[in-house]
C-alpha cells in the first residue's frame, strides 16, 4: 500500500511540475506570438502618421530622444518661424511638410505625439534613421519642439536657380 501511495505522489508531483513548465513556456511564447502580429522590420507601413491640429498639446513638456540618446526638451518660443540662419549654421536642412497634420513624436514609430505640422509648413531636419515600421524618420525641429517626423511626410526644400547651391541631402543619423 505504501508503494502505491508513493507512486501516486510521484505522479502528482510530476504532473504539477509538467503543468508549471507548460505555463511558463506558454507565457514565454506569448510575446513572440504577439510580435508576429506586427509588421516585420523592412515592411513599410501603409498608414500615414498624421493627426489633427492640436494633437500632442498634452505632451508639450515631454522630451524627445535625440539621435545620440540624450533627452531634448522643447525650447521656449512663441512662433513657428524657422530660425534660418541659426539652423543652417548648425547643419539643419530646410524641409516642407507634404501631409496635413504630420506628427512630430518623441521617438520614431510609437513615441508620444508632441505636435502636428500642417501641409506646406516648413521645419528643419538634421538626419534620418530607419525604424521598425520600415520608414526613415527625420530628427526634426519646429517652433521650439524637437522630435521625429516620418520621412514620407516631408521633402527637402529645393534650392535651385542662380546662387541656390543645389538641394542638400539629409544625412543618416550616427
Amino acid at each position: 500500500m505504501t508503494t502505491s501511495l508513493f507512486c501516486a505522489r510521484r505522479i502528482a508531483a510530476s504532473l504539477l511540475t509538467f503543468g508549471a513548465l507548460a505555463s511558463a513556456t506558454m507565457a514565454a511564447a506569448a510575446p513572440i506570438q504577439a510580435a508576429e502580429l506586427w509588421p516585420a522590420v523592412g515592411v513599410v507601413s501603409e498608414q500615414p502618421d498624421v493627426g489633427a491640429a492640436g494633437e500632442g498639446e498634452a505632451n508639450a513638456d515631454t522630451p524627445a530622444v535625440a539621435p545620440d540618446g540624450t533627452l531634448t526638451w522643447p525650447t521656449s518660443t512663441s512662433s513657428h518661424v524657422r530660425p534660418m540662419s541659426a539652423a543652417t549654421a548648425q547643419g539643419w536642412i530646410a524641409v516642407v511638410a507634404t501631409a496635413d497634420g504630420a506628427r512630430i513624436r518623441s521617438r520614431p514609430v510609437d513615441g508620444p505625439v508632441l505636435g502636428t505640422i500642417g501641409y506646406g509648413a516648413g521645419f528643419w531636419v538634421s538626419c534620418t534613421r530607419g525604424a521598425s515600421d520600415g520608414h526613415a524618420w527625420g530628427w526634426s525641429y519646429r517652433g521650439g519642439t524637437y522630435g521625429w517626423v516620418r520621412g514620407d511626410l516631408w521633402e527637402v526644400e529645393q534650392h535651385t536657380g542662380p546662387g541656390g547651391g543645389g538641394t542638400p541631402q539629409v544625412p543618416r543619423c550616427p
